[in-house]
């Protein structure tokens, strides 16, 4: 049904899904009609993760992802198997075509993590709103609202940084010098972070873990991660949430469908995942974006205008890499 070249082609196309710090934890295989996903245990994180909460979360969005180049192809998962150590997908023919999953098919190559400024705000009219603020998600675009909670990320983001292992595991992961041998192929890397050429330069010195030690004894280091002022030039903040019946496969998906339609609009965004991870601020953010209490939220998204002039290079593993014979 699906030859090793075509394989390639989807995995490549699944691949650009989102994962965790851009880990991408996850191997492929094929046997015949069927798919499996294997999780690759060293790419896990587990000071920032240890239930293997975001590892499934991002797995629900390769789950998508992989969905949305079946359809493309005449093809749909037909029975899904969750294993221990990854998950095993049946695939078959499908007679007729997903229009929601080809018009996300769309914006697949366009999205893309935006951690910079906003340089223009967007006006959003009620058609996108209608998407933006939905069964599973609430939307904010009051700006005094944003910087109360852009302050917030700051807070929350700070209170991890500070634990001296959660920075040295975010620190495997950062690519600060362009010489790194997986610059360009996992990872947040300079680029990816928006950074301009002084604070790219800084960068390399600030975020390493002797250096940061320092700032924090101090008390410079929240001063020296704040990213309050560029969340909010954002044009509006996207809560995406979900039944708390749901499981996290189920909810990444939804979070990389949302993600999407945005995309779709001619909107980006970044997750501002510590607010959801700490207790506190996730219950702020319930009461800001008016969650319904039998709703998780899965994460919150800030929203602005694409800006293609300036989009990062996409770092993504070689195909080789991620297909396993």
């Amino acid at each position: 049904m699906i030859n090793q070249y075509e394989f390639k082609s989807i995995i490549q196309r699944v691949s650009l899904s989102p994962t965790a710090h851009n880990t991408q934890p996850f191997r492929w295989g094929l046997n015949n009609n069927i798919i499996k996903m294997t999780i690759d245990s060293k790419r896990k994180l587990p000071i920032a993760d240890p239930s293997d909460h975001d590892l499934w979360i991002s797995a629900g969005c390769i789950g998508l992802g992989l969905k949305i180049e079946l359809n493309d192809r005449g093809l749909k998962v037909s029975d899904i198997k969750i294993e221990e150590d990854g998950i095993t997908y049946v695939v078959s023919e499908e007679s007729e075509l997903n229009h929601e999953m080809r018009d996300l098919s769309a914006s697949v190559e366009k999205r893309y993590c935006h951690r910079d400024i906003y340089k223009k705000k967007t006006s959003f009219d009620k058609n996108d709103l209608s998407v933006l603020d939905s069964k599973n998600s609430s939307f904010i675009k009051d700006s005094k609202v944003i910087k109360k909670i852009a302050k917030a990320h700051d807070k929350s983001t700070y209170f991890f940084l500070k634990k001296e292992e959660y920075f040295k595991e975010l620190c495997m992961w950062l690519r600060l010098r362009q010489k790194s041998e997986n610059y360009h192929w996992d990872g947040i890397n300079l680029c990816s972070m928006g950074f301009n050429f002084l604070e790219k330069f800084f960068a390399k010195y600030v975020m390493s873990p002797k250096v940061f030690s320092f700032l924090k004894m101090i008390s410079l280091g929240e001063v020296i991660t704040a990213e309050a002022s560029k969340v909010a030039t954002s044009s509006g903040l996207m809560a995406i949430h979900i039944d708390t019946e749901a499981s996290n496969l189920e909810a990444g998906e939804v979070f990389y469908k949302k993600w999407l339609e945005m995309t779709a609009l001619g909107y980006t965004g970044s997750p501002l995942s510590t607010l959801i991870d700490h207790p506190k601020y996730n219950k702020k953010c319930r009461e800001w974006f008016n969650i319904p209490s039998n709703h998780k939220l899965i994460n919150i998204l800030k929203v602005g205008p694409t800006d293609l002039l300036n989009q990062p290079k996409r770092c993504r593993l070689p195909i080789e890499k991620i297909i396993e014979d």
